[in-house]
């Protein structure tokens, strides 16, 4: 029974709750663009990050570096049929690679558990299709981490910015109204999926895409340059709209919290729209 006053909190997969650095889906892309002999840089592949994967393809072949290439090769601009062939490519190796992927980011499983002894409904929402999330989910099961609610862009038509994921969550969670639910992600697609939905946002800054670094990576950076990418890791997220924005899921619990009360005290979220330069 859910005691509390948050109707659902509402979460990303990679960069949020698994797949430190949001590492899976670059690689794929990379490797994806490099069979059709177009090289693109992970800033590039990262630009666009949560949106469903046939959007994110069509965003970086508008990027001009990359449109460029593809003229250089193919002699002429890309076409739908492209756009479908380089997401066949994808879909296999992102199927090839998930489950190496799909460790839990620390912090999911307390949170998981706390939501869990308060009754609150845990929903979610990715970029992931329905068929790549059957290699995720199983995997995150095992280590203790199923949400009750995993909607994903080809059940509901749509995927970011819009909000028809949360929609499909609110409704099956029975989780209403929107001004009560949390979405938390780690890119700006995740953040103008939840205020396009009317929800709280928080930001995941450094777990993610918007760092795009691996821990490792992280502890090999140097104090200063650590701080400036931290720091505009931060800003790019409060920038898209985030109510909140904290380095990584294990920080969210507290978040949480304040969101309640501020529901109780009859606030509401931020009515920003967000969304993406496309």
């Amino acid at each position: 029974m859910n005691t509390s006053p948050i109707a659902a909190v509402i979460l990303d997969w990679a960069g949020t709750t698994i797949d430190w650095g949001c590492v899976a889906p670059v690689v794929a892309i990379q490797e994806t663009f490099l069979e059709q002999g177009i090289s693109i840089s992970t800033s590039d592949a990262r630009l666009h990050m949560g949106l469903a994967k046939k959007e994110h393809l069509k965003s970086i072949l508008n990027l001009e570096s990359v449109a460029n290439q593809w003229i250089f090769k193919h002699g002429r601009s890309f076409s739908d049929r492209d756009v479908n062939t380089l997401y066949s490519y994808l879909e296999r190796k992102l199927l090839d690679c998930l489950a190496s992927y799909s460790t839990l980011i620390d912090g999911t499983l307390p949170l998981f558990d706390e939501l869990r002894s308060k009754g609150i409904p845990i929903g979610s929402t990715t970029g992931y299709t329905s068929e790549m999330m059957r290699i995720v989910q199983p995997k995150a099961a095992k280590l203790g981490y199923k949400p009750d609610i995993v909607v994903t862009p080809d059940q509901v038509g749509l995927g970011r910015t819009a909000p028809l994921m949360i929609y499909s969550n609110a409704i099956q969670l029975k989780a209403y109204p929107l001004h009560r639910v949390i979405k938390i992600g780690d890119t700006i697609a995740d953040i103008a999926e939840g205020k396009n939905a009317g929800c709280w946002t928080i930001g995941l800054a450094l777990s993610g895409n918007a760092l795009g670094l691996t821990k490792s990576e992280i502890n090999e950076l140097d104090f200063s340059t650590k701080d400036t990418l931290f720091k505009n890791a931060r800003d790019q997220l409060f920038k898209a709209g985030a109510d909140y924005v904290v380095d990584s899921i294990a920080d969210c619990g507290t978040i949480i919290e304040s969101i309640a009360l501020r529901i109780r005290d009859n606030h509401r979220p931020s009515l920003l729209k967000a969304s993406l330069p496309i």
